[in-house]
């Protein structure tokens, strides 16, 4: 008595078509199923619904006559196209002897070419997730879980070497490892990163192996920067054209792992020239500013002794540095930390600018505000920035005896006005004096920005800028 086959695997075409598309209770799809004496059997599963569906498609496109007649080799009808009801099909088939009758042999061709078009997709997801997310983690989620779909693998995972050192990163799906497999998981990995070359291994049940493994190195150019592993379902071979496969995906990953480390450094690079430049600024202004205060503090007492209105005046003029160094301090935490300009409104924070910089400076600068309101974050932002960089010119360039700055709040827009007094000037560049970075700020919160100046008569800064209709005063 003949004993009856069992299912070694079953693919079914709309499991790899895109997310969302395949309706299991109006449908239909190409199986093959690869029993256990590896032949491969093909047919197309249909719902009762799809075939009514396909009917009034034809009649609207003319195919098949205009509807009068339907055909589908090896056509079964089920109620829903369902993972559990094709398998439940299948296995009801085998039982009866019915299999054979309705599943015809899979055409190799079509076969391999099915699995071309899964692989190219493969490759084509793992690009887009590379080319589209500088997080590494989330790219080498998306790529592990496609490639272990794709071969139907027990688990992959990716290496990456880390000051000569090799370092698993991620391994998909996650389970424990046991250190005994770990250690002999590295050492097999470091050869492979040693040598460059990849490493097949096929099921040895005499040394213990009953799956297949693949360690593919990333290389770039003439590093290796890791390595891809993946082990097979138990009983299996990798065959060339999937490690060809494995390959290629190991040539995308390792692109992958060479901008997210590039990305890394920038940003380290970044936070490195921000540091260097607040400890700049803090040594431009606060030190020399505390600097000042101590000269004072040390000849006030000989002042006082000989004139007592001269020291009250040195008095008056110590607190009103060490005032402005405080100030000077917080705006730098605020600089330090860059939410906090959101977390405080507009006028607070050009209070504490102004504060800080008319104290190292000793230059009078007066703050009128009228009106208040919240603001986007963004313009917040942006007016803040430019009322700094229009203070700094004045400071740096104007030579200027007193600065007036207006903010001036309405049920439709936020204007600011920033006025000195000094030398103006005559032609005015874009590239000049901060002013093309200003127009730019402004420009990106759809505010309009006008400079105006004229020599011996000051410079005028003014900003209007329209609010959206949600951000108006109901008060």
């Amino acid at each position: 008595m003949n004993k009856m086959p069992k299912v070694d695997s079953i693919w079914i075409a709309a499991e790899h078509w895109v997310p969302g598309e395949w309706k299991i209770d109006n449908d239909n799809t190409d199986v093959i199923v690869t029993l256990n004496d590896k032949t491969r059997w093909a047919a197309s599963f249909f719902t009762y619904a799809n075939i009514s569906t396909l009917v009034e498609k034809n009649q609207q496109t003319g195919e098949c006559l205009s509807g009068k007649y339907f055909w589908a080799s090896d056509m079964i009808l089920v109620d829903e196209v369902s993972r559990a009801r094709i398998e439940e099909t299948i296995q009801h088939l085998l039982l009866i002897g019915e299999f054979a009758q309705i599943f015809r042999p899979a055409d190799d061709h079509l076969y391999r070419k099915q699995n071309q078009q899964r692989e190219l997709q493969t490759l084509l997801d793992v690009a887009a997730a590379a080319s589209s997310s500088l997080d590494l983690n989330e790219m080498l989620t998306t790529t592990l879980d496609r490639l272990v779909d794709l071969v139907d693998a027990s688990r992959a995972g990716v290496m990456i070497v880390n000051q000569s050192e090799l370092e698993p990163l991620m391994l998909r799906p996650e389970r424990p490892i046991s250190p005994e497999d770990m250690a002999e998981l590295l050492q097999a990995s470091q050869a492979v990163v040693d040598s460059g070359r990849p490493l097949i291994v096929n099921p040895d049940k005499d040394r213990g192996y009953l799956e297949p493994g693949a360690f593919i190195p990333l290389r770039l150019r003439d590093r290796v920067l890791g390595l891809l592993g993946i082990i097979g379902p138990e009983g299996t071979r990798f065959d060339p054209d999937q490690v060809a496969l494995f390959q290629s995906i190991a040539d995308q990953l390792a692109v992958a792992v060479e901008n997210a480390r590039l990305y890394e450094q920038a940003e380290e690079a970044a936070a490195a020239a921000e540091r260097n430049r607040l400890a700049s600024e803090l040594h431009d202004a606060v030190t020399q500013t505390l600097f000042s205060a101590s000269l004072i503090a040390d000849v006030l007492p000989r002042i006082w002794e000989k004139d007592a209105a001269q020291g009250q005046k040195k008095l008056a003029e110590l607190r009103e540095l060490t005032q402005g160094a405080l100030a000077e301090m917080r705006t730098l935490l605020l600089e330090l930390r860059p939410a906090a300009l959101t977390e405080s409104n507009l006028g607070n924070l050009m209070q504490q600018l102004i504060q800080g910089l008319s104290g190292r400076s000793r230059l009078p600068i007066s703050l009128t505000i009228e009106g208040e309101r919240p603001l986007p974050p963004e313009t917040q932002i942006a007016l803040y920035r430019i009322v700094q960089e229009a203070l700094h010119n004045v400071i740096k360039h104007a030579a200027a005896s007193q600065v007036m700055v207006k903010l001036t709040f309405s049920p439709q827009a936020v204007d600011l006005a920033v006025r000195d007094d000094g030398r103006g000037f005559e032609t005015i560049s874009p590239h000049s004096l901060g002013i093309g970075i200003m127009q730019e700020r402004a420009e990106k919160i759809g505010a309009n920005i006008t400079i105006s100046s004229q020599i011996g008569d000051g410079t005028t800064v003014t900003v209007h800028c329209p609010l959206p209709n949600n951000m108006k005063n109901n008060g």
